[in-house]
């Protein structure tokens, strides 16, 4: 029995999907900032950042939550990720179903748990999900983010977070069999990297990143107050479908420094433009997601039947026809950023 887990046991994979992503990270940190418009970025979240870590809390409760992630991710990386990666040739089509699949289960579970969860109701007679949105509040304490406050995270919502991503992982090795070495590691850089955007000053209204500081301002009206949606974390998808999608009430204000957790407001304001629905539509992508995410839980799950895979694409795609029509009705010209 001991040698049939070693036998499964692949700790090249281990290694490559562990060092990869780390170093493609700092190679492309360090091309991004020799663009003048980003490292002007840079600089601004480096001052806010300063301004945050003078304060007491900062720094010990940032150390706590990197505590927390590694420890959890150094168990992953020994005990569990050897069985979910592999180095066997699969073709380029097997590699995106592979990061479509894990990114797009990932982020709907972490919306459910962010939006259900995290955001549960303060009187809520679950102490549970009392206790939960505390935790979760000291997160929101940032009501402008910047860079730093990424790991401005209580340790058990960072190990809620981590287990959330890996346990995706194991969930997708489970059933389809391990993910290849390249999958894995683009899956982690999407991880990584766009949680640290999301959570920092990025007011670039102009190609080429426009997208980019859409996607962060959207992140940002969801640090408002306790009430905004955009739970999501990878993309605005499952926030467009099952709502709510709250667009910003002032585009891109200026940094400002974290704010005490205040209670929560007894009726939240949530506006979404029409210039908003129109640009959500396009992160959201069009109706043909709706099929392939069908297809991919069809094609990963046993016992789950075509007609099953076809019903959820045909519910899908009839939701996204509906709010492209209600966008096409309603949208006006793009607003100036």
């Amino acid at each position: 029995m001991i040698s049939s887990i070693f036998e499964h046991y692949n700790w090249q994979a281990a290694l490559a999907v562990v060092f990869l992503p780390s170093a493609i990270i700092q190679a492309g940190k360090y091309l991004a900032f020799k663009v003048p418009d980003i490292k002007r970025m840079r600089d601004i979240n480096i001052e806010e950042d300063n301004k945050r870590l003078a304060l007491e809390k900062y720094p010990a409760m940032i150390k706590r939550g990197k505590m927390a992630g590694l420890s959890s991710l150094l168990s992953f990386f020994v005990f569990i990720l050897p069985f979910c990666a592999t180095f066997e040739y699969v073709s380029m089509g097997k590699v995106l179903f592979e990061i479509f699949v894990i990114l797009m289960a990932y982020d709907l579970v972490y919306y459910l748990t962010h939006r259900f969860l995290l955001h549960a109701a303060f009187d809520s007679r679950f102490a549970v999900l009392r206790h939960l949105r505390r935790v979760h509040a000291v997160h929101h304490q940032a009501r402008d983010p910047s860079w730093v406050d990424a790991t401005y995270v209580h340790p058990l919502e960072i190990a809620i977070g981590v287990w959330l991503f890996l346990g995706t992982l194991v969930g997708y090795a489970l059933i389809a069999g391990p993910a290849h070495v390249a999958s894995l590691v683009v899956c982690f850089i999407a991880f990584h990297v766009i949680n640290q955007v999301n959570h920092t000053y990025f007011k670039l209204p102009y190609f080429p990143y426009r997208t980019i500081s859409w996607v962060v301002a959207k992140h940002h009206v969801h640090h408002e107050n306790m009430q905004k949606g955009n739970y999501a974390t990878i993309t605005l998808f499952y926030d467009r479908i099952f709502g709510p999608l709250d667009g910003p009430l002032l585009r891109y204000p200026p940094p400002a420094g974290p704010e005490p957790a205040a209670r929560t407001p007894a009726v939240s304001s949530r506006r979404i433009s029409s210039g908003d629905r129109a640009r959500s539509m396009a992160t959201s992508s069009s109706a043909s997601w709706s099929t392939l995410v069908a297809l991919a839980i069809g094609a990963v799950t046993p016992g789950f039947a075509i007609s099953q895979a076809s019903a959820m694409a045909a519910r899908l795609t009839a939701r996204l026809a509906a709010i492209a029509s209600m966008t096409a009705r309603t949208a006006g010209p793009r607003p100036s950023m």
